[in-house]
């Protein structure tokens, strides 16, 4: 939830695709099918509401969220991917699935649900099951977004870290929990397959932490074949990316989207919609009272 109401301008087919569907655009988009985040301007904002479809992963992105994923992301589909974020798990309200298989162990999925209709994926959940996607689309290439750990971390701790301990269970976002179930099933898929699944509770441990990263860092270099594998730093921009995966140079600077003072602004934004739940209530009660006095 922490990536939702990003201030979004509707092209004009984005309007038609809406009165199309009989509805106002702001309901179609907000409720249905918005991107719930703002994404490079050469992309075409229709382009993430593609749903189902064969599974066909060319690209795994095996990088941790905040490495640069986001950029990566917006990066691919400029090339001409279509790519899977953690953005797309909320906007297509995907957490059931990807709890299913967080409990799983990624054995035995079903990628279909999740990653069909899609080329190539990055960030968590998807990064987190690298080894079974790879062995899945054994021919895909896989590209390991790498950040100093000092400032990955300090990234994490600043926006998704913060996020889940806002939205999680947090007073706060009660409301949100209850009139929303694919809110409540997301934040439970996060614990279970990051902060629990992958940092075992101890994420505010800094050290353990750098453990389980630089851990994980090397075990993709080592499992990967070194033919299949990009280790890649989003500052390297697009040569490296295009070489890689046998593109052209595109012509427009490489995305630079989601640093931690977007997020944060994100993260204030969802803050004043569950407040806003939280005086809901009372203000219909009082709108009654007034009414019944009358």
């Amino acid at each position: 939830a922490m990536y939702a109401f990003p201030q979004i301008t509707l092209s004009p087919k984005a309007v038609a695709a809406a009165k199309e569907a009989n509805k106002a655009p702001d309901v179609f988009y907000s409720i249905d099918s918005i991107p719930l985040y703002p994404r490079h301007p050469s992309i075409s904002i229709m382009s993430s509401t593609l749903k189902g479809g064969d599974v066909n992963i060319q690209v795994i992105g095996a990088g941790f969220g905040r490495t640069g994923t986001k950029s990566t992301q917006d990066a691919l589909d400029i090339l001409g991917y279509k790519t899977h974020h953690m953005v797309e798990v909320i906007q297509h309200k995907q957490g059931q699935h990807w709890l299913e298989a967080t409990r799983k162990k990624g054995k035995n999925v079903d990628w279909a649900p999740m990653l069909g209709g899609y080329t190539a994926c990055v960030d968590w959940p998807s990064c987190a099951f690298y080894k079974e996607l790879l062995a899945a689309f054994p021919h895909a290439k896989v590209v390991l977004t790498e950040r100093d750990f000092d400032s990955w971390y300090k990234s994490v701790t600043e926006s998704i870290y913060a996020g889940s301990k806002v939205f999680g269970d947090s007073l706060l976002a009660l409301p949100a929990r209850i009139m929303m179930g694919w809110f409540r099933t997301h934040s439970k898929m996060a614990d279970e397959l990051i902060w629990d699944g992958t940092f075992h509770g101890r994420f505010e441990d800094k050290e353990y932490a750098r453990k389980v990263y630089t851990a994980h860092v090397e075990e993709v270099k080592r499992v990967v074949p070194a033919g299949q594998l990009l280790v890649f730093n989003v500052r390297q921009g697009w040569e490296p990316l295009c070489k890689f995966l046998e593109k052209p140079i595109p012509s427009q600077p490489f995305p630079n989207t989601n640093d931690t003072k977007q997020f944060q602004a994100r993260i204030r934004r969802m803050k004043m919609v569950c407040a806003a739940m939280w005086a809901l209530p009372v203000i219909i009660g009082a709108g009654v009272a007034y009414y019944l006095k009358k």
